[in-house]
């Protein structure tokens, strides 16, 4: 390669490169004694690369929403000990007292338009988004507006399928074009529970992920994306019961490490099987309403 060609990198399926990402710059203007060298003299890919290093992380973000009476809403991280009636705020176990929230890494995106052009689509897209509940996520949606089109990867908890708000937080989760994985938890489908009853079934999840479904299913064709839309609804894998699992439920106060998508109970020599019955059927149904082929995918007819 000269060294004049100019490397590529992709952006939310556009290839783009540094000539039409920042204004070209003539090599003496760099090294030239006493000039001044920016971060956005850097070439765009590695201008990336260190986005990833300070945004993308290796676990899913939690997030959950906060409502204020005649307040702009607020998105923070459930790790947080956050209050409705102390906005910016966070408790100060120590103290005792609300102080003043520290700045996020997150931040960098607002720096300047490009940067937030740049960096948004790494923190978006290369995260996965955790929920209580599908009213957790549409609110979040709201909040988002325009940068949802980055989303990638998103997961509900156990007990969080709202019948009330599914269908809305599927059709704001249209405008990801790029969405891969979109995860409920094994607990609120499974039939066999000792806990509870299914919150729903799988003919009612594909019913409601259906505009979702057929939109990305036409997005995969035209973009030739990877993947299939078969594998794009998922249900988490079930967790083990107390009784064959002790090792997972070592906390002194009763809870379990997996408590996120919640301990089905199922009849434990049946539970891997049940759950890939499940799963199964899942597949099957987005098949059918998308009309293709289980074996061929997104190939079929």
């Amino acid at each position: 390669m000269s060294a004049s060609s100019t490397m590529q990198v992709k952006m939310g399926g556009r290839v783009i490169s540094p000539s039409n990402t920042t204004p070209p710059r003539h090599p003496a203007s760099v090294f030239k004694p006493g000039a001044k060298a920016t971060f956005f003299d850097l070439p765009v890919e590695t201008r990336l690369q260190i986005y990833g290093y300070i945004l993308e992380e290796h676990s899913p973000i939690a997030l959950t929403i906060i409502r204020r009476h005649g307040a702009p809403r607020e998105v923070a991280r459930r790790a947080n000990q956050r209050d409705k009636h102390h906005r910016g705020l966070i408790w100060n176990r120590e103290d005792r007292i609300w102080v003043a929230a520290p700045p996020t890494y997150t931040a960098l995106i607002f720096v300047n338009r490009q940067v937030y052009t740049e960096a948004t689509e790494i923190l978006y897209g290369n995260n996965a988004f955790q929920f209580s509940s599908t009213t957790a996520l549409k609110d979040f949606l709201e909040h988002l507006g325009q940068r949802a089109r980055h989303l990638r990867y998103i997961s509900i908890d156990a007990g969080g399928y709202v019948f009330s708000s599914i269908r809305a937080a599927l059709g704001y989760l249209q405008q990801a074009k790029g969405l891969k994985k979109l995860e409920f938890a094994h607990k609120d489908f499974c039939t066999t529970s000792n806990a509870s009853k299914p919150i729903t079934t799988p003919i009612r999840l594909i019913l409601d992920c259906t505009g979702l479904l057929k939109t990305l299913h036409a997005v995969y064709k035209s973009r030739k994306l990877s993947g299939s839309v078969l594998n794009l609804v998922s249900i988490a894998g079930n967790t083990p019961c107390r009784v064959c699992s002790p090792k997972y439920f070592t906390d002194p106060r009763g809870y379990d490490r997996y408590g996120s998508q919640g301990d089905c109970n199922c009849v434990c020599a049946d539970a891997d099987k049940i759950h890939e019955s499940l799963c199964a059927s899942i597949r099957s149904r987005i098949a059918k309403v998308l009309r293709i082929s289980e074996d061929k995918g997104d190939q079929g007819k």
